[in-house]
């Protein structure tokens, strides 16, 4: 697949592991020039001592502490030294399991300036250079808790879903200087962190390993940089999956994003999954594969 890519510069936060290592590796593959900022740097050079040497040159690792505002002001000088980001790629940890009832104000504060201020903060840092040149692509990963609230994690559900009126606020000021923003909403997917909340012992480890083969694997065909037109600027999404594949092979195909949104087809266990678009021309990105008959979509009231 070529993305025409080989000129962009992206950003990709949360890139130690997990979705954000596997998108930058995705966007290395066609061609960009990538910047992943995490705070475990070890982590991010674990991965790339891995990479084909073209690709490794093209990479550059960044500390990055949402928590901290300096931190976000250092990393986003550090992006733009070079050049302008033409893709941002905003993807944060999630916060503590809460009900909204034990809440406290210490709680909301800091998780909202990691998971939210730091965000509109960075893409402000960067989004001057997009508009100037009349190109750029923002994406942000969500949760499914925007979508339907998730039981015990009131600060995810509520601050998340402040992000997706931000971003959809925003989509509607920028997109006529050729700029979208956009939010990505994945479903499960088998990562590191979903390894470390599993302990159990020996005897079980068998079922253990059985459960998590059957649990799906996202094979995103994220594009969001080509053909602006083809993605409305501000939509929510709930990408189409495949069933279980290796994690090997699920960081593999991870591709990169561009101005349209392709999904393979797939099943999540019990249900379909489904892509959610909302606003003008919300699936024309999706026409080839709606066509023949691979997603199922529709849109949200």
């Amino acid at each position: 697949m070529n993305l025409n890519l080989s000129n962009r510069r992206a950003l990709v936060l949360g890139a130690s592991r997990g979705l954000g290592a596997a998108i930058a590796r995705g966007l290395l593959a066609e061609g960009a020039t990538v910047y992943g900022a995490a705070r475990d740097l070890a982590a991010i050079e674990g991965w790339r001592s891995r990479l084909e040497a073209t690709q490794a040159e093209r990479f550059h690792g960044l500390h990055l502490d949402l928590a901290s505002p300096d931190s976000v002001a250092s990393a986003a000088q550090a992006a733009l030294q070079d050049g302008p980001v033409d893709i941002l790629v905003n993807n944060t940890g999630g916060p503590p399991p809460c009900g909204a009832v034990v809440a406290d104000a210490a709680q909301w504060s800091s998780q909202f300036q990691q998971m939210a201020i730091a965000l509109f903060t960075l893409t402000g840092r960067l989004l001057p250079s997009m508009l100037a040149r009349k190109w750029g692509r923002i994406l942000t990963i969500a949760s499914s808790g925007v979508q339907q609230p998730i039981p015990n994690l009131a600060l995810s559900n509520t601050i998340r879903s402040s992000i997706v009126g931000w971003s959809k606020t925003l989509a509607a000021e920028v997109a006529a200087q050729g700029v979208t923003v956009n939010i990505v909403i994945p479903g499960r997917i088998h990562t590191d962190r979903v390894d470390s909340w599993i302990v159990l012992p020996p005897p079980s480890s068998a079922r253990v390993s059985r459960r998590l083969r059957q649990l799906p694997q996202a094979r995103y065909l994220l594009d969001a940089t080509a053909r602006r037109r083809s993605l409305p600027t501000s939509s929510l999404f709930w990408p189409v999956i495949e069933p279980p594949m290796s994690p090997a092979r699920a960081s593999g195909s991870m591709a990169a994003w561009s101005a349209r949104f392709e999904v393979t087809r797939g099943a999540h266990p019990g249900r379909q999954s489904q892509l959610l678009g909302r606003g003008h021309g919300a699936h024309r990105g999706l026409r080839s594969c709606a066509a023949a008959g691979r997603v199922r979509s529709r849109s949200m009231s």
